[in-house]
């Protein structure tokens, strides 16, 4: 499961890094850098979110019988 101390940790990233890419946006005045350096922050976010779920979902014998369940059943 996905801690609240791992959650809080990507928060602060989160935070800080849209901070520095604000300042950097109000130096440049280019709303198009900004939106898209937010738009691949948020994507690297799915990304190490979705594969921590993942590993965990690997990790259930529940999961895994429903997923060869699945498969059989195909």
């Amino acid at each position: 499961m996905i801690t609240n101390l791992f959650l809080q940790a990507v928060a602060q990233f989160v935070k800080v890094r849209v901070e520095t890419m604000t300042q950097e946006m109000a130096e440049t005045l280019d709303f198009a850098t900004f939106e898209q350096e937010l738009d691949e922050l948020m994507r690297q976010v799915c990304t190490v979110i979705t594969a921590i779920k993942l590993a965990e979902l690997l990790k259930s014998a529940d999961f895994l019988a429903k997923l060869k369940h699945w498969h059989w059943g195909r």
